[in-house]
């Protein structure tokens, strides 16, 4: 019987502060395998960009000479090397792979030749690292596929990724942590439910709110990326804090 996969995607809210990475990544790394052991967990972190962008600073970079790319290339390695230590502290393998739409079958039609074998290896890694008891950390390919990620119906960023994993491994779910956890209301009420009746309404209130400060991100990419999930048969979606108060669900019906 294959394992069930589980895919978290954690915003840069939740992993940096100050160009750096929490030491709260141990207490969010000890809720994951309290709630889901090791096997078949698959960790979308964003934050690179945020860490990417205090090394710059620190390196001399003026404030707008480097992109998102540049800035997710250089911040990568220190997120996901806080990762592999709050894992490894509780015996558990850690292995990271860049990642990009394209590989998922996004992309334009000349890029989608290859993408079958390419998406095929990829799920192949992806579902021997889980059953092996492997934690594979995921971060969208900012340098590669930037261009075409902005254009995509799931959701910006990491966001639409962890969404597109989770359909491509047949995830049984997908959970979406975020600073202030589920989805708000313009009368500040949680929105605890989200379905067929009341996404487009749920859009239209989201679509003229600011993106977060730190990523790219915003709550309508989170909610795009969730309902695509749902859409696409992921039985258990939601978007929630790590503390499990405010949950926002997406359900079909």
């Amino acid at each position: 019987m294959d394992t069930a996969i589980h895919v978290v995607k954690f915003g840069s809210g939740l992993l940096t502060q100050g160009g750096s990475v929490k030491s709260d990544i141990k207490l969010h790394t000890e809720r994951l395998l309290k709630q889901y052991k090791r096997n078949g967990l698959i960790v979308v972190s964003s934050g690179a960009v945020a860490i990417g962008g205090r090394i710059a600073r620190e390196l001399g970079y003026g404030e707008d000479s480097l992109g998102a790319e540049q800035l997710a290339g250089m911040g990568f390695a220190p997120v996901f090397s806080a990762w592999q230590e709050a894992f490894a502290s509780h015996g558990v393998a850690v292995a990271s792979t860049g990642i990009t739409h394209h590989q998922l079958g996004g992309g334009r039609w000349y890029h989608r030749l290859g993408n079958r074998s390419e998406k095929r290896v990829l799920m192949r890694i992806l579902r021997e690292n889980a059953e092996a008891g492997i934690v594979t950390v995921l971060n969208e390919s900012d340098m590669i596929s930037n261009t075409e990620l902005m254009r995509l119906a799931t959701g910006g960023d990491n966001d639409g990724l962890a969404a597109r994993v989770a359909i491509a491994m047949s995830a049984e779910t997908l959970t979406i942590y975020s600073e202030h956890g589920g989805i708000f209301d313009a009368n500040q009420r949680l929105v605890s439910t989200v379905d067929s009746r009341s996404v487009e309404r749920l859009r239209t209130m989201l679509a003229d709110r600011a993106k977060s400060a730190a990523g790219k991100g915003g709550v309508l990419a989170k909610a795009d990326a969730a309902w695509a999930a749902a859409c696409a048969g992921v039985n258990h979606v939601s978007i929630t804090d790590v503390n499990g108060k405010n949950i926002t669900r997406f359900v079909i019906g």
